[in-house]
């Protein structure tokens, strides 16, 4: 059964309430229920409720003729409706310790020019400490609308129009456009990946780049899209080189607390060096408790300088204030997210292991990239695309069209991507299980 009535009221739906089981359901024991569907259409949804056609006069999905018309798989999403898998947002509702602190900021009634509320800090170096190990002062902790105007503003703050600043793609794409809008040199440091199909950084490559003069480092960790989660000795070899031609890093770590077991996540701020210190940090309780939508972010800068220069930065492209919904939901997170983020993690292991299954048992040629940490794993259609010669506008199109599932193109993410698809595996496993269904009858 869909959950609509969540849909409309953003509360929580409790194990109990009648769910929409798929393939391998997870265990009923669990107290947090990541089996229901709550049906987020008509809630404008950037994921659910956007079409592209609207905006741009192409055509509606499904045949030209009339409205959509999509394989038949059993699920909760309409037969006449794609099932979007693209952006990086989860289908499950937050930890309701969340909904409960917004009911309780918002029936307070005034939301005006808002200050960080007590224990904002101190509830995001708690979580830092206990979950990752990382010690962190108050005081080296600035708050952000989101990762992205940290970034830019690190862009901003750190180099001059026309300086280099190096990207590792394939990799999240407005990395891209943080670059190219403020007038920089993206400099390409494309990673490698060995025949298993396993990425690792081009750091020979990298080390010539810094020293014909690149100035900053933009690092995806763990990487989006392709899911590696770096090592330790991978990231401790970056730093040294970093500070060797003095090059600042900048971390962009919002996945940095959805680590598949058996993995363990590496921060910048564990290294040592002085790259270390001058490095800008960021992190986020928007992909780990899907709330992007309440705009809130943290960077962790431990030199007074690098902090300073980031928020003057910050402060002059309009993100110096602070959202008192944001801080409140960061704080309910941080204090009393952890269970329900412990219980979030096998269940999206359980969904990247039946969609590795569901790939080699029911296609040919195409191949899941091994998942080390992230909710969106990176699948190679490269054997696939070579043996029908399709190109990848040919099969973007054959999956949204045709299957009626939506994916994130490849191409997107730059150079690297062509052959690939991104998919989103943050969803109740009935819907991961008709999306599949579907895929299989078309291609």
């Amino acid at each position: 059964m869909i959950n609509h009535a969540a849909s409309r009221s953003g509360c929580f739906a409790a194990r109990g309430e009648s769910t929409s089981r798929g393939a391998g359901s997870y265990t009923d024991h669990m107290p947090y229920d990541f089996d229901t569907f709550t049906d987020r259409r008509g809630t404008a949804s950037i994921k659910w409720d956007w079409h592209p056609s609207e905006s741009n006069g192409a055509e509606a999905s499904g045949d030209a003729g009339g409205g959509p018309s999509y394989p038949t798989a059993a699920g909760p999403i309409p037969a006449d409706e794609q099932i979007p898998l693209w952006v990086a947002d989860m289908d499950f509702t937050c930890p309701p310790q969340i909904t409960a602190a917004l009911r309780a900021r918002v029936d307070h009634g005034l939301f005006g020019y808002s200050l960080e509320p007590d224990g904002y800090r101190e509830a995001v170096v708690s979580f830092m400490q206990r979950r990752h190990g990382i010690g962190v002062s108050p005081g080296d902790i600035v708050s952000a609308e989101g990762v992205m105007p940290i970034v830019r503003a690190a862009v901003d703050a750190f180099t001059e129009p026309g300086e280099g600043v190096v990207v590792q793609p394939p990799v999240y794409f407005p990395f891209y456009m943080a670059v190219r809008d403020k007038g920089r040199r993206l400099i390409y440091n494309p990673l490698l990946s060995d025949e298993a199909g396993r990425y690792r950084m081009n750091l020979a490559e990298l080390e010539q780049q810094f020293r014909n003069g690149a100035r900053l480092l933009l690092l995806c960790s763990p990487h989006n899209p392709v899911a590696r989660v770096w090592r330790r000795e991978e990231l401790q070899a970056l730093a040294d080189l970093a500070a060797a031609y003095d090059v600042r890093i900048v971390s962009d770590e919002i996945h940095c607390d959805v680590i598949m077991p058996g993995y363990e996540f590496t921060s910048v701020l564990h290294l040592e060096g002085p790259a270390v210190e001058h490095a800008v940090v960021s992190r986020s309780p928007s992909k780990t408790f899907n709330i992007p939508g309440i705009a809130e972010s943290q960077v962790i800068c431990r030199d007074r300088e690098t902090r300073k220069r980031l928020k003057a930065a910050l402060g002059a492209a309009g993100h110096a204030l602070t959202n008192p919904l944001g801080a409140a939901a960061a704080t309910a997170a941080y204090r009393e997210g952890d269970d329900w983020l412990d219980e979030l993690i096998p269940y999206l292991e359980a969904n990247a292991r039946y969609l590795r299954e569901r790939l080699q048992s029911d296609v040919t040629g195409i191949r899941m990239v091994r998942h080390e940490g992230t909710f969106v794993a990176w699948l190679d259609f490269r054997d696939y695309l070579a043996a029908g010669e399709m190109s990848d506008a040919a099969l973007k199109d054959m999956l949204k069209r045709r299957a009626g599932v939506w994916l994130s193109d490849g191409p997107s993410f730059g150079p690297g991507g062509a052959g690939f698809q991104r998919l989103n595996i943050a969803t109740p496993r009935a819907v991961l299980s008709q999306a599949l269904d579907r895929m299989k009858e078309v291609l």
